[in-house]
């Protein structure tokens, strides 16, 4: 449902295999978030009826409320799959992956660029004719509330199986690398220390768990970095 609704090189993105494409592991949380980012850089997502800088042919421009209609729609078809399943990891790491995606598109940030607060209501733009101008979504907060609450069903999905295995620490582990969602959902309106901290800790102990499995170059490397920034221990 969603691949067919975006351009062609987005929707190769989303429909790659999760595990072991091209001898590296991703997750739903990869795959849109490299499919945002790529729309992102060619302008692909028309954020208003006056926007014209797009780099590509103008059929292949999808409009940001279509956008979140078509992210939203996917979510209540993976949650339905969950529902049936409680126990599908794939169908769960969608859920919230799309949730996420809604939340994204809706905050209005240049998608890629790194982490940054929502943009402004479009009642507060001082240049409303600005083509390019940049706004949150009308319903953000209830896109962002969304997708709060879906990672925190990700988190508990443990609890739903008896062995949740390197899948379930791995998808953990990539939505905590997405910092750009990660600053939306946790540092409003201010950056709270302790609360990064807890972030950070939450990340590697996940890294950690599914790097006892995997035991791969990229596991270790991210072991490594968890340790030098003091997440870890030698012990551990």
């Amino acid at each position: 449902m969603i691949a067919r609704n975006l351009p062609s090189y987005a929707a190769e993105i989303i429909s790659r295999p999760l595990i072991q494409y091209n001898q590296t592991q991703q997750s739903p949380f990869d795959l849109l978030r490299l499919a945002l980012t790529a729309m992102e850089r060619k302008k692909a997502i028309k954020r208003n009826q006056r926007m014209t800088s797009y780099l590509g042919d103008e059929e292949d421009m999808i409009e940001v409320n279509f956008l979140i209609e078509t992210l939203n729609k996917a979510a209540e078809i993976f949650y339905d799959c969950v529902e049936r399943d409680p126990t599908n990891l794939d169908c769960m790491s969608w859920y919230v992956a799309v949730r996420t995606g809604a939340m994204i598109v809706g905050s209005g940030i240049l998608i890629g660029s790194g982490p940054c607060l929502a943009a402004r209501p479009d009642y507060l733009l001082e240049d409303a004719t600005n083509p390019d101008l940049r706004c949150r979504h009308s319903d953000y907060s209830n896109l962002r509330a969304a997708c709060s609450e879906a990672i925190r069903e990700l988190i508990s999905w443990q609890n739903r199986a008896p062995h949740p295995g390197q899948g379930y620490h791995y998808a953990i582990k990539s939505f905590l690398e997405w910092d750009e969602v990660i600053f939306l959902l946790s540092f409003r309106p201010l950056i709270n220390p302790g609360c990064f901290r807890k972030i950070c800790l939450l990340h590697a102990s996940h890294a950690m768990a599914w790097a006892s499995h995997d035991r791969s170059t990229d596991s270790l490397k991210i072991l490594s970095s968890c340790h030098n920034e003091g997440l870890i221990t030698k012990n551990q």
